[in-house]
């Protein structure tokens, strides 16, 4: 919502980055994938597709291999997707 709101991508990193921190306190684990997906998509865009590719893997990693919630299937396709 804030990069479609034109907000500076440091802005965006900073409350993705935000949004990982508290949904870790509160051992929300999926909502900790879906911020870190978010934070891939933009780390990806600005070129840093190791990185990101990196960050969602070791987040993925905390769900079990074939698990298909929605917010894990898309952790999947996006690793497939993104190629350093």
């Amino acid at each position: 919502l804030l990069s479609a709101a034109g907000a500076g991508h440091e802005r965006v990193e900073d409350a993705l980055l935000r949004a990982m921190a508290v949904s870790r306190q509160q051992r929300a684990g999926l909502l900790t994938l879906r911020a870190t997906v978010s934070l891939g998509e933009l780390w990806h865009r600005l070129g840093k597709a190791e990185q990101a590719q990196r960050l969602v893997i070791e987040s993925r990693a905390h769900f079990a291999a074939g698990d298909r919630l929605r917010d894990v299937v898309e952790a999947d396709a996006f690793v497939r997707r993104v190629r350093p």
